[in-house]
């Protein structure tokens, strides 16, 4: 019986493995789906940055002194490259060259407009939050072209393998500046959620406390798979609890759509990087990257 009941349980998880893709497991099997609402938040972004002609998510900084000229031209421009750029790699799901465009277009204002200003500011604020912000968000599309088939470029794999290693690190800073700037800016923060939610300033602690740990857990072998699931999950709530309710207050405006759009991308870019973790992880069976 027991020899039976042996080959019964080990028929059922060879279906089991037989059902998934080659090398992914249960987190893995859903990574294109979110893949592709990272590529479509994206597009998302980089339409309400057409359509509205303001930096809505800082990718590119407003300026209180008018900033250089011509820099009215430079949101709607980067809007429409960034929306493009997207749409391409949502078209294309098995090119590399499509990621790495996306990739490219997100480095752009982050190498040469937001780093330079946030170097000449001379403190370590908002304004790293913004590099910090997009930086992370740049290394997403590099996530979802690791996953994708190899084109025989070396060079191509060179800066894939090197920014798929690097998310967890861009992203774990990035939460974890982020809980900086809950703690040092609570009081605002405490007013994004919505008059219901009973001690506000409680969440906003704690939210700073999981940023903070969870930004750390990104980058430990053992904890990434977990700590990017949970992180994930966090930001998703966010989408509804804080986002959504924003943007039914103020529908005709920007700010709640493009909050709507950033938490999606990154609750997706989590998940990605959980399934990464996954898949090299030993457990997992099938080919490392």
């Amino acid at each position: 019986m027991q020899a039976a009941g042996g080959r019964v349980i080990a028929g059922e998880a060879v279906a089991v493995q037989a059902a998934r893709p080659e090398g992914r497991g249960r987190v893995g099997t859903y990574a294109p789906a979110a893949a592709r609402v990272v590529a479509a938040s994206l597009v998302f972004l980089g339409l309400l940055h057409v359509l509205f002609g303001e930096s809505l998510t800082r990718m590119l900084p407003v300026w209180s002194d008018g900033g250089p000229p011509g820099r009215p031209v430079w949101t709607p421009v980067m809007g429409a490259l960034l929306a493009g750029a997207a749409g391409l790699s949502l078209a294309r799901p098995d090119s590399r060259r499509a990621t790495l465009l996306l990739a490219a277009v997100l480095l752009l204002p982050v190498l040469f407009v937001q780093l330079p200003r946030a170097v000449m500011s001379g403190r370590v604020d908002h304004e790293w939050l913004n590099v910090f912000k997009w930086l992370a968000m740049a290394s997403g599309p590099l996530v979802i072209a690791a996953a994708r088939p190899r084109d025989g470029s070396r060079w191509r794999d060179r800066i894939v393998d090197t920014g798929a290693a690097s998310a967890p690190w861009l992203v774990g800073l990035f939460m974890f500046h982020s809980a900086v700037q809950h703690v040092q800016h609570a009081e605002f923060v405490a007013q994004l959620m919505q008059p219901w939610m009973p001690w506000r300033h409680f969440w906003v602690f704690f939210a700073a406390a999981a940023l903070a740990s969870g930004g750390v857990g990104l980058v430990v072998p053992r904890t990434a798979r977990l700590a990017a699931l949970l992180a994930s999950l966090m930001i998703f709530s966010w989408f509804w609890l804080v986002h959504l309710p924003r943007m039914l207050i103020a529908p005709t405006g920007p700010v709640g759509w493009s909050e709507m759009g950033e938490s999606l991308a990154f609750a997706a870019l989590a998940f990605l990087l959980a399934a990464r973790a996954e898949h090299r992880d030993p457990g997992v069976p099938g080919p490392r990257r």
